[in-house]
């Protein structure tokens, strides 16, 4: 597949006709089964979406507890009975 200079891959503008219409985009087929391009825009592979999921900020993978006790116990400031 011919790759432009950012490295995507290029669509071909040719266009086909089928059954039931003049004028038909390029066709892939895929696991989901056949499907149009649109001319002009490239398909997402596999590199984009890594490049994607490494971009995005990590996610715990269980509920976090909160943080309220020590140092950072804000409740815990407020404690009057210590100068009373």
């Amino acid at each position: 597949m011919p790759r432009d200079a950012a490295n995507r891959p290029v669509c071909d503008e040719r266009l086909e006709a089928t059954e039931g219409s003049a004028r038909a985009g390029r066709s892939e087929t895929t696991e989901a089964g056949e499907q149009m391009l649109v001319p002009g825009v490239a398909p997402i592979g596999l590199r984009q979406r890594l490049e994607a999921r490494m971009a995005a900020p990590l996610l715990p993978t269980r509920p976090q507890r909160t943080l309220d006790f020590g140092l950072f116990d804000l409740a815990a400031r407020n404690q009057l009975e210590l100068f009373g």
